[in-house]
Formats: structure tokens, C-alpha cells, sequence
């Protein structure tokens, strides 16, 4: 028998994050060995594999307690996470994981992620769309590891450290009722009883009655009636008349 050596690499949370090893150590015949491809060999054997994980936030600006779905799409026969069919349902300020890529050999997995809009009124949605490339290569020691980073469709040259979608929630703010402001109580003047008595039996503020106006018309600077200075006057201009025409008879007489 020929002994080999081979490292693998455990699941491990973020790419970030350097995975722990461990050497494990298996046979095969020596007959088996010669003219065998040891990288097809390993690649079939349970142990060369890696783990990836893939984090997911959400954010809004708002409040809603609406679910957002986050899906992940990718070529064929490329590994998938535990959430490929159904994806993921975060709620807003929240994050969410896609769960064991499993990795048995080197490549490059390129993934597409997005968030699905909803119909929700007033509510605006990220429409960002992240290619992720999931790196897998020979570690130095044996066994895979890998690396992973995201690009945008509005930037493909600039890497992103994180995947994060931005939703804003803006209902139209409701304009209050206005009412009507009460009338302020009269306060009574205690110099003024007039005034209080008027507020109890409710005539204070009522229109007042308008008075028919006077038959007459009163002089500008006096109250006498116009009348009566005309009948003054007239029984005066009687009383000249008359004592003019006796003086005349007077006369008359007194020359015979």
C-alpha cells in the first residue's frame, strides 16, 4: 500500500475567515497508484471539499413589517445552497445566510443574486444586482479553500464587501382636521351689571333690536321739535299781520 496525505477544510462561516485543517490519511494499492490521476482520485474522495456561506442584508428606511425576498441564481451543475429553491425571507434591519455551498473541486462559481420587488404601496425597492464569485483552489498545505467577492451590474469592476439591499417605506403623511376654536367665555365686569346680567339671560352678543326712527328731526344743537318752532313762528307772523292791519283801522277812524 501507498500512503496519501490529504488535508481538508470544514465548513466555516465567512470566506474572510481563515478554515481550520486537518490531515487525514487514506490508502491505495500501489497498482492502483501507478498511472492513476491522484487529482481525480482526491476529487472523488469525501474529504477534499470545501464549505461556503453567503450573508444577506436588508435595510429600510421606513417602518414595515413586510418580508423581503432575496433569490440566488446560478449556471447548471454549479453547487447551490440549502436556500436555492425557495430563497430567503428577511424581514427589514435584518440579515439572512445562504447556507453549504459544497465545493470538491477547484473553479471559479459565479452566482447571481437579487431582491424580488413586491407590490407593496408606497414602498420603494432595491433593484440591485450582485454577480458573486465563489473562488475554489488547491490550498497550500492540500485539500480546497476559497474566496469570495461581489460586483454590481452598475459597477462590474468594483468589488463590494457586502451584499445589502436598501428598501425605503414612504407612506403619504396624513394632514390632521383642523376644528373650529371655541368662542372664549365672556368674563362679567363687576362695575358693569348691566353687562352680567345680559350674559345670564343670554341676550349678551345677540344682535341688538333696531328702534323705528323718530317722526321727526331734531335740531343739529337742540332737542326742541321742528314742529313747534314753525307753529311759534306762524302764530308770530299772525300777531304782526293782525296788529299791523288794527293800527291801520285805527288811523282810518280817527281822520273822519
Amino acid at each position: 500500500f501507498i500512503r496519501y496525505t490529504v488535508t481538508t477544510i470544514p465548513r466555516f462561516a465567512a470566506a474572510r475567515h481563515p478554515p481550520a485543517r486537518c490531515a487525514r490519511a487514506f490508502f491505495i494499492t500501489a497498482g492502483a497508484a501507478a498511472g492513476t490521476d491522484m487529482r481525480r482520485v482526491l476529487r472523488h474522495n469525501k474529504r477534499y471539499h470545501c464549505y461556503a456561506e453567503l450573508p444577506v442584508s436588508v435595510e429600510l428606511n421606513g417602518e414595515s413589517d413586510e418580508q423581503f425576498h432575496v433569490t440566488i441564481d446560478c449556471g447548471e451543475g454549479q453547487p447551490l445552497p440549502d436556500e436555492a429553491a425557495d430563497g430567503l425571507m428577511i424581514a427589514g434591519d435584518a440579515s439572512g445566510v445562504f447556507h453549504n455551498f459544497h465545493f470538491t473541486e477547484p473553479g471559479d462559481y459565479v452566482y447571481t443574486v437579487r431582491q424580488e420587488s413586491a407590490d407593496t404601496e408606497h414602498m420603494t425597492y432595491d433593484g440591485t444586482v450582485y454577480t458573486v464569485t465563489i473562488r475554489v483552489t488547491n490550498a497550500e498545505g492540500g485539500g480546497l479553500q476559497h474566496e469570495i467577492w461581489a460586483t454590481t451590474d452598475d459597477a462590474p469592476d468594483t468589488k463590494v464587501e457586502e451584499l445589502r439591499f436598501l428598501n425605503t417605506y414612504a407612506p403619504p403623511v396624513p394632514t390632521p382636521e383642523t376644528t373650529p376654536s371655541a368662542e372664549p367665555t365672556p368674563v362679567p365686569d363687576p362695575g358693569h351689571p348691566d353687562i352680567e346680567d345680559a350674559i345670564k339671560d343670554g341676550t349678551w352678543g345677540a344682535t341688538p333690536t333696531p328702534t323705528a326712527a323718530p317722526w321727526f328731526v331734531p335740531h343739529t344743537s337742540d332737542t326742541f321739535p321742528l314742529v313747534g318752532l314753525l307753529a311759534v313762528l306762524i302764530v308770530a307772523a299772525v300777531a304782526i299781520v293782525a296788529l299791523i292791519v288794527g293800527k291801520k283801522r285805527k288811523g282810518k277812524q280817527d281822520n273822519q
